[in-house]
């Protein structure tokens, strides 16, 4: 199967996007803010754009200072989607410490699910529903 994700994203045909960055922040080449960067701009339609970062099995705290940043650095890049997804999440629940430092830090207060604007009123009359 092919899917032209840029595409998809450039026409809006998707109500989110997640592009796996895997890659450090500290990466000059390929870091996680250039490449965040980049998706940001191929975000035409102003679809919620939610980067997919890798947790690690890594339990140090040089990892969790990475995933914090890349949290951070998401908020600050996209600001209207602020939101990211963990991969793998089972990493996340291995990790007390990582799992608290994100509790006393970025996730401390409860988010909300952000507003689809470009749904019409049925659609969100279902959601409402639902």
């Amino acid at each position: 199967m092919y899917a032209d994700a840029k595409l998809w994203l450039n026409k809006g045909w998707i109500d989110y996007f997640s592009p796996q960055l895997y890659w450090p922040t500290s990466r000059l080449t390929q870091s996680y803010p250039v490449l965040l960067g980049w998706w940001s701009g191929e975000n035409t339609m102003n679809r919620h754009l939610w980067p997919g970062i890798s947790v690690g099995r890594d339990t140090s705290s040089v990892n969790t200072t990475e995933v914090t940043n890349e949290i951070m650095i998401s908020r600050g890049i996209t600001p209207k989607s602020s939101g990211v997804v963990h991969w793998s999440i089972s990493s996340l629940t291995k990790n007390p410490k990582l799992a608290q430092a994100l509790l006393d830090g970025p996730y401390k207060k409860q988010a909300l699910v952000p507003p689809s604007g470009w749904l019409d009123n049925i659609a969100r009359l279902r959601q409402k529903l639902a």
